[in-house]
């Protein structure tokens, strides 16, 4: 037998097995029709009785995806199975199917319970997104989850960033099988599909990503204040609406909602750890009852969006109970996302494990992240703005040494030195100056030695001159001297003859 796969979760399971250990979903294995649930031969191509399409085997668990939504391989708009909710496993409805006013287009995605089709409503002309979970029963539990999820909906105020649905509906298709139905608002892309378009632009990240994750925190914040938890936020439930230029975010999916005021009514969580294990809050997996779990899931599950927002991935790998162990040990400490030192602070402020650490609200972390933002933009300006002086005196630096050269080469060493001294005033480290100024330094410190040495020879020789002259004025006046001794003399001599 081959190895399945969770439609849920995607974790691995064995064969034999008929429920997912990590979420608990339940596992077909027979040659039974997946809408009304008769048992078929395996070499049939179609169901007699509810006419579905069969393939001759059960399904294999892996998610579908067809064309009309880039991101069906995450089921959005689809919820965990509820205790006591049995369902049938229902196949792929084909194009052209009509659900009362709703005619099947195409298939958007596939949950373990849902399927979601892109639809035509053909009274009001108009393109939506259909739930559909097809049951054995005409009265079925899931019925009331549904109006459950569409009350929650409807009893938030602020609707900007929350999908809109319409009230469930319920259709019965044939005597054996009946289809629970919850039109919503069509969207083009999920968050989870936007980041796996962009998944190495890190600035668009930043950018176009940051404020469509604060349209999505708006959304969070309209949920709390009527009171409710969502407690299944992921990218795959922030869907993106409209002008795919300019979208609309909102939050969908809210099959996992509850009042907070109500919480202590109901003491016993849906099943252990109910939720999407990437994103939930370790409460969420430790806690026994509702009331121990709160809108702090939200921001948990807030601050992990964001993380992978920055960081391209998320901090826990592994299978969904991998995940649910690694978050139940506190000794596991996760690394701040990369991509901004800035805004990683915020993130981990969200994914404390102490849920009383955590930032208070969405707004909260809406303007955290703005204010860090901020910090981030003008840091960057800062360096922007000292990356540009540097260039300037970069610049101004090599024309200085450019004009030292010159005149050093023409040997005017103290207009070199001087515009040496001007470039270590802009760049006193810089290198060339510092050698080129030693050098130069060095140059007219030998020619003042040579020139002192010459001024030394000129003043010996102009004294050996000195000297001589003097010597020879002597001699002179020596000669006159014996010159006129020798006539006085002679005059004397002749006087006495």
């Amino acid at each position: 037998m081959k190895t399945q796969t969770c439609t849920n979760c995607g974790e691995q399971l064995e064969p034999g097995w008929d429920t997912c250990p990590a979420c608990t979903s339940a596992v077909s294995t027979s040659n039974n029709c997946r809408s009304c649930g008769r048992e078929l031969k395996p070499n049939w191509k179609i169901c007699p009785y509810c006419k579905t399409p069969y393939s001759g085997s059960a399904a294999s668990g892996s998610a579908s995806s067809r064309s009309g939504f880039t991101g069906a391989v995450d089921p959005i708009f689809t919820e965990p199975e509820r205790e006591g909710h049995s369902t049938a496993h229902q196949s792929e409805l084909p194009p052209g199917t009509l659900l009362r006013d709703y005619r099947i287009e195409s298939l958007l995605g596939r949950g373990a319970l849902s399927t979601v089709y892109k639809v035509q409503n053909t009274q009001l002309d108009e393109t939506l997104a259909l739930k559909v979970v097809a049951s054995y029963e005409k009265k079925h539990p899931l019925i009331e989850a549904y109006k459950d999820e569409y009350k929650a909906q409807r009893a938030i105020v602020d609707k900007s960033h929350i999908l809109h649905c319409e009230a469930p509906q319920v259709h019965h298709h044939t005597d054996d099988i009946t289809y629970l139905m919850l039109p919503m608002e069509l969207a083009h892309e999920s968050l989870k599909d936007w980041m796996q378009r962009h998944p190495a632009d890190n600035e668009l990240r930043l950018k176009r990503g940051l404020e469509l994750f604060k349209q999505a925190c708006m959304g969070v914040e309209a949920i709390h204040k009527q009171g409710l938890v969502h407690l299944d936020l992921k990218p795959g439930n922030i869907l993106l609406t409209g002008d795919p230029e300019n979208p609309v975010v909102k939050i969908a999916d809210f099959g996992l909602s509850r009042s907070m005021q109500k919480a202590g009514q109901r003491q016993a969580l849906y099943r252990d750890g109910i939720g999407t294990p990437a994103y939930m809050a370790p409460e969420q997996i430790l806690a026994a009852r509702w009331k121990d779990v709160g809108k702090e899931a939200d921001l948990y599950a807030l601050g992990m969006i964001v993380y992978e927002l920055l960081d391209g991935d998320l901090p826990y790998s592994g299978s969904a109970e991998a995940i649910k162990e690694k978050k139940r040990d506190a000794s596991i400490e996760i690394s701040p996302p990369q991509g901004s030192p800035y805004l990683s602070e915020v993130v981990m402020a969200c994914l404390n494990r102490d849920k009383k650490k955590r930032l208070v609200s969405a707004m909260a972390l809406i303007t955290q992240l703005d204010e860090k933002r901020k910090q981030e933009r003008q840091e960057k300006q800062k360096q922007e703005t000292e990356r540009k002086r540097l260039e300037q005196v970069n610049q101004q630096v090599t024309s200085l040494l450019q004009q030292a050269q010159t005149a050093y080469t023409a040997g005017r060493l103290d207009q070199a030195l001087e515009i040496l001294g001007r470039v270590l005033n802009l760049d006193p480290n810089n290198a060339q100056a510092i050698a080129s100024k030693k050098a130069v330094t060095k140059e007219v410190a030998k020619q003042e030695a040579e020139k002192k040495r010459q001024e030394q020879e000129a003043e010996q020789q102009r004294r050996k001159k000195a000297e001589a002259e003097r010597k020879q004025r002597e001699a002179e006046a020596l000669r006159k001297r014996q010159e006129a001794e020798h006539k006085r003399h002679a005059e004397e001599e002749q006087k006495r003859k």
